[in-house]
């Protein structure tokens, strides 16, 4: 069992009895009958096996955050990106730092399922290194790279550590993100729009279980004066107050996986009508009923009668 457990394996097998009866010579008379059992493979090194301390490092180099040093040819094109420089516009920068995105969420998410302290999330959040991939998800538009964007937030929204959800600039960043990553890429790609629906859905999840969190997410205007604006300008202030709504809206008469999230997700924020009264006044005036109800029409309308 110790043998098995040394390996990270949750079963003992033969080859972890053979490892046993080697090493402890009153199991002698029992060589014989393991001498036919393979030898047991090397083990191989992990992610999870490199010190935390330089995975930090390394995440701090991504974005030339402090306590990352010289991070190599790939911080270097990180750098000259931050700057604005042409790297911005040159569509093979995409392929270049697509890897570097992978090895950025490879981290974070092997540190997810191992014992606190997580170094490297604490640095995403003390370098608001979401600001740097979300400036690039929205700018090069690389399929890869869009996906590894979707990838790394997703693991942020589920984290339990820093509180991601509950930041108001992670909010902004995220919605900035999904917004003109939609814009960018071609027309009725699916899975985008999958990716898009299943990230807004996840936060609105975080809402329906932690209320608490709800004004990183909604910020109604204070101004409760009436007001004599075309319906349109009413419905773009709305939508800037809470764009999470305005955004599932915009997927409710799918259908398949997309419309399934995206309803949901305008479901769980329902639950959460009953702890706010400015949520609750909200939906009263805005059009979100309207909306909504325009969506499932169209939705229904496509069905086989």
């Amino acid at each position: 069992a110790e043998e098995a457990k040394s390996r990270s394996s949750k079963r003992v097998t033969a080859v972890h009895l053979k490892q046993a009866i080697e090493k402890d010579e009153q199991f002698d008379f029992l060589a014989e009958h393991v001498a036919n059992v393979p030898d047991a493979p090397a083990p191989k090194k992990q992610d999870s096996e490199e010190p935390v301390e330089g995975k930090r490092k390394r995440v701090a180099a991504s974005g030339g955050g402090s306590g990352g040093g010289s991070g190599g040819g790939d911080t270097m094109d990180f750098q000259l990106w931050q700057r604005g420089g042409s790297k911005q516009s040159d569509p093979a920068f995409g392929s270049t730092v697509t890897p570097y995105l992978q090895s950025i969420n490879r981290i974070l998410r092997v540190e997810i399922h191992t014992p606190a302290p997580h170094l490297c999330i604490q640095n995403v959040a003390t370098a608001q290194l979401y600001i740097l991939l979300s400036s690039i998800g929205t700018t090069v538009c690389n399929e890869q790279s869009t996906k590894e964007t979707f990838r790394f937030f997703n693991l942020l929204v589920d984290s339990e550590d820093e509180d991601f959800i509950s930041d108001a600039s992670f909010a902004d960043r995220l919605t900035v993100t999904l917004k003109a990553i939609s814009r960018n890429v071609s027309n009725g790609s699916l899975d985008v729009e999958v990716e898009t629906a299943e990230l807004l859905f996840a936060v609105a999840a975080k809402l329906r279980q932690h209320s608490e969190v709800l004004p990183a997410w909604f910020r109604p205007s204070l101004d409760t004066a009436p007001k004599s604006l075309p319906d349109t300008s009413i419905a773009l202030e709305r939508s800037q107050e809470f764009p999470l709504v305005f955004m599932l809206l915009d997927y409710v008469h799918h259908d398949g996986k997309v419309g399934d999230f995206a309803r949901t997700g305008l479901l769980y924020i329902l639950e959460s009508v009953g702890r706010s009264n400015n949520l609750e006044k909200w939906i009263i005036e805005s059009q979100m009923a309207t909306m909504m109800a325009s969506g499932l029409g169209a939705l229904y309308s496509q069905l086989s009668k």
